[in-house]
């Protein structure tokens, strides 16, 4: 079955005090809206991404949920209930982009986690935020670690459009993910911080700076990440609500011995074994709530080193929760772990709010929620219920591929296979061998189709011929082509598109993400805050809409190529 992943967060928090600077007046058309925005307002804007929050999260748990998180959002603030990505790749790059920028990877670029491009008739990977330019700095001598940045990133963020507006403004950016931690901020961010896995230490990229600032390093080598050692992770409430809410817990299908030594209650942080933490504590650690909880004691740390919010101009925190995620993908949406996780992240969320209540006020505040996926059930506990489904993994999808078009058109010589690389749901043709054979789109286009008809596991294949015809999403007009056309981008993107079939998953988790499902698009959207009117609204709402709304209650330009919406149904204006 298809991820319908916890659809992570994003909180935005901006703060709407006396700021000094104004930047330049721009016209209506800046900010998509008939009329011109206000003067600029705020002390703070936090965007917070929680990493595979699903959609139904809210109503699923939301009676457990105490006062000051996400309540915040569903009692005093805008709850968009109806809100999805409106593009087909569902992952966290894609996600963070989309959220960050206001547009969609067919905009972008971020068209996944990796991809392939073609270099001198060649296919070279590509990660999503992997450059060999900008070294990881804030590692120890010897431990070495892929380079950082979000140079690929082809779209300015909100954040950019915060320090050309205001260059005396600070943007502070953490996440356990380097992934998340780049896109979400942009290129012109101040700091940005990820966590290492290996060591248990919070690094960042010489894009942004040469060294770890002091207060990163100070904390670093306080260790307060190696407190949870031996210690468990136990359910939060009685376990009577979680299995009345949840599946069985010791479900067999479950990858939670990846991370501890059990798949069920209680999970024990670092082996038996261990004398001291080391790389298994720290796994165990990020697919835990306490990841989360590391994570927002490293940023309060740099809230206070960074004075933001309280110098008199507008600064911008972006926190993205990626614990949500490994939980959600060692466990699956179902689980005791996930609903635990999520109703420890409420409260983490309440301890957070009450912190900037009282250094910056929440008055000064306007916040904003939403996910970067979803997330569906595990494939295989879908078939017990006979809901369907089923596993693929990428050696599965690109056979499959290549013994259609054998089968069609003959195999290609020296026994090499027709794909020549697979990043799902984009896989890669050998363009050489297509021309040898004389394979026509129209031609691969048919096979593709009986392909999906024939065998289990896939809805259907685009062809990236098709994909760029403008009339792509109105012959016939459908959701599903109009999210693959979102996040379809030349030259990274690759020849075929596949969609799997609901409940399948292709991936090598317990449960996952990434497909045009409704289960990954869903997503809470969420506003809080000075300038928001409390309603909950079940209009359409997108994560890409995010940018463009706090732009406009920030009184700045909006992203450059932001195609969201401001959701003025929302504002108090």
């Amino acid at each position: 079955m298809k991820r319908r992943v916890v659809i992570v967060a994003a909180i935005m928090l901006f703060s709407v005090a006396g700021l000094t600077v104004k930047p330049t007046p721009l016209t209506a058309q800046a900010y998509g809206i008939g009329a011109d925005p206000p003067p600029p307002k705020g002390k703070l804007a936090v965007l917070i991404v929680i990493d595979q929050l699903r959609g139904d999260y809210l109503t699923r748990f939301g009676d457990l949920f105490g006062d000051g998180g996400f309540r915040l959002f569903t009692e005093r603030g805008a709850w968009f209930t109806n809100c999805h990505f409106e593009n087909g790749v569902t992952k966290t790059g894609p996600g963070h982009a989309s959220i960050a920028t206001g547009a969609n990877p067919a905009v972008h670029g971020i068209v996944g986690n990796d991809w392939y491009e073609r270099v001198d008739g060649k296919l070279k990977a590509a990660l999503c935020v992997g450059d060999r330019n900008s070294k990881i700095v804030g590692l120890p001598a010897g431990v070495s670690y892929a380079g950082a940045s979000p140079h690929r990133l082809l779209a300015d963020t909100l954040a950019d459009r915060l320090k050309a507006a205001s260059p005396k403004s600070r943007v502070l950016s953490c996440s356990l993910k380097d992934t998340a931690a780049n896109l979400a901020a942009g290129k012109s961010a101040d700091g940005v911080f990820w966590w290492h896995r290996g060591t248990g230490l919070f690094v960042s990229s010489e894009f942004f700076a040469k060294k770890l600032p002091g207060w990163a390093q100070s904390f670093n080598e306080q260790r307060a990440v190696d407190r949870f050692f031996g210690q468990r992770w136990i359910r939060l409430a009685d376990s009577a609500e979680y299995d009345r809410r949840c599946r069985r817990d010791d479900y067999s299908y479950e990858w939670g011995h990846y991370y501890t030594e059990s798949n069920d209650f209680p999970h024990t942080f670092g082996k038996s074994s261990a004398q001291k933490p080391d790389t298994a504590y720290y796994r165990a650690l990020y697919a835990s709530p306490f990841g989360n909880e590391v994570l927002l004691d490293f940023t309060r740390r740099g809230i206070e080193a960074m004075e933001l919010g309280r110098r008199g101009v507008t600064d911008l925190l972006l926190v993205s929760l990626s614990s949500n995620d490994l939980v959600g993908h060692a466990y699956g949406p179902l689980s005791h772990e996930v609903m635990d996780v999520t109703l420890r992240t409420d409260q983490q969320l309440a301890r957070f709010f009450k912190y900037l209540d009282e250094r910056v006020g929440l008055d000064n505040c306007v916040i904003a929620l939403t996910g970067d996926h979803g997330a569906g059930m595990v494939p295989e506990y879908a078939e017990e219920k006979k809901l369907g489904g089923g596993r693929l993994n990428t050696t599965m999808v690109a056979g499959a591929i290549n013994d259609a078009l054998v089968a069609a058109v003959g195999a290609p010589a020296g026994g090499a296979s027709y794909v020549a690389g697979i990043a799902m749901p984009w896989v890669y043709l050998d363009h050489a061998m297509l021309k040898n054979k004389n394979l026509s789109a129209d031609k691969l286009r048919t096979i593709l189709k009986k392909l999906a008809k024939d065998q289990a596991g896939y809805d259907a294949f685009f062809v990236a011929d098709d994909i760029r015809r403008d009339d792509f999403v109105t012959s016939p007009a459908n959701k599903l082509r109009i999210r693959v056309k979102n996040c379809y981008f030349a030259g990274r993107s690759g020849d075929v598109y596949v969609h799997v079939a609901e409940n399948w998953y292709a991936g090598g988790h317990a449960a996952g993400h990434g497909s045009a499902h409704a289960y990954n698009t869903h997503v809470p959207l969420l506003l809080f805050g000075q300038g928001i009117k409390p309603g909950k609204h079940d209009t359409p709402a997108a994560p890409t809409d995010i940018a463009p709304t706090m732009a406009r209650l920030l009184g700045i330009p909006k992203p450059t190529k932001s195609t969201g919406r401001v959701l003025r149904e929302a504002l108090a204006e």
